[in-house]
């Protein structure tokens, strides 16, 4: 009899391995720049480092909340004495008035899923939950929440009735005007 447990790890696929040249262990040529600047993107690291050679991969990590920098990345060469000399010339070189890091890594040191997802094109999804909400907000209808307090003003009528009061509500609507806005003085 064969358990459950087996047939769902026997099912499983195996990941494919990637046979190129620039990603086995001998040949990986790998750099880690760390202290970039908030305002660089993908597209200006690679115009930045790519003056020394062919950039294989490039990952610059990112927020998934906000899809802003995190200030580091890791750049793949096609050839890896690219990557000593890209280490050497570029440590400490100052980019917007702050010194970036670099460092060469051994192969040793560089794990499988480093580039996973490094052609992911990250959004800022602030800006979608902002809008969501406010597109659920302005979607209510205001004219409910009248008939809601016309309804309550029924029952209320009807309350006074039976206790022998006539009384009759009635709602008037008023609506601020925004178009002159107090001005303030600053004085100081």
């Amino acid at each position: 009899m064969v358990k459950p447990t087996e047939t769902r790890l026997s099912s499983r696929k195996t990941p494919e391995k990637d046979t190129s040249k620039a990603t086995s262990k001998k040949n990986l040529a790998v750099v880690k720049v760390s202290s970039i600047p908030q305002e660089f993107s993908e597209k200006e690291v690679r115009a930045f480092f790519g003056q020394f050679g062919t950039i294989f991969k490039l990952r610059l990590s990112r927020s998934k909340r906000t899809a802003r920098s995190k200030g580091y990345a890791f750049i793949q060469f096609e050839m890896p004495e690219v990557a000593k000399i890209v280490a050497e010339a570029t440590n400490n070189y100052f980019i917007a008035g702050k010194p970036i890091r670099v460092q060469h890594m051994d192969p040793e040191s560089v794990w499988p899923d480093l580039f996973k997802g490094h052609e992911r094109v990250f959004r800022d999804l602030r800006l979608s939950r902002s809008s969501r909400l406010r597109k659920r907000h302005n979607s209510k209808s205001h004219t409910m929440a009248d008939t809601s307090k016309i309804d309550k003003d029924s029952v209320r009528t009807n309350r006074l009735a039976e206790a022998g009061i006539e009384y009759e509500f009635t709602r008037t609507r008023v609506k601020k005007d925004i178009s002159n806005p107090k001005k303030v003085n600053k004085e100081i």
